[in-house]
Order: C-alpha cells, then sequence, then structure tokens
C-alpha cells in the first residue's frame, strides 16, 4: 500500500455555498472522484476540526457496531 501524505493541504477557501475544494492529489490516495459521497463530522479528539470520511467507511462503521459515531443531518436545499 502506498503511503499516504497526510498533508496539511490548504489553506483551503469556503466557498459561498460552503463548498471546500479537495486537493486532487488527496483525493487519488484517498479513491475519491467526483460525485463520491462523503460524511462531515465534527473530530471529538481534536477540538475545532472536522473530519471528512468517504461514504464506505462509514457503511464499514455501522456495519461493526459504530454506527453512534453516525449522525444523519437533514440536507441543506439545493439553492443552484
Amino acid at each position: 500500500m502506498e503511503k499516504l501524505n497526510p498533508g496539511p493541504y490548504g489553506p483551503k477557501s469556503i466557498g459561498p455555498k460552503g463548498q471546500i475544494a479537495l486537493p486532487k492529489e488527496l483525493m487519488e490516495q484517498l479513491s475519491l472522484s467526483p460525485g463520491a459521497g462523503v460524511y462531515v463530522m465534527a473530530n471529538d479528539q481534536v477540538p475545532g476540526t472536522l473530519l471528512v470520511v468517504p461514504q464506505e467507511l462509514v457503511a464499514e462503521w455501522s456495519a461493526s457496531g459504530l454506527r453512534s459515531r453516525v449522525r444523519r443531518t437533514p440536507r441543506a436545499p439545493d439553492n443552484r
């Protein structure tokens, strides 16, 4: 397995609709592509930080009994 470059990448600006562009290198390392599903979570291990977790990993957490780590939130309206 290829060693991941943990970063940091940035600073990154948050767009007017709350978007954050992920660097191409990071997306490739994590096997993410445009349109991939991710969860955004507050990191309880390091206050004031976020985790961006691929949907597949959250599914694994749920299957293994770590469901309490996942809390669904209502989807914001798409104001395009």
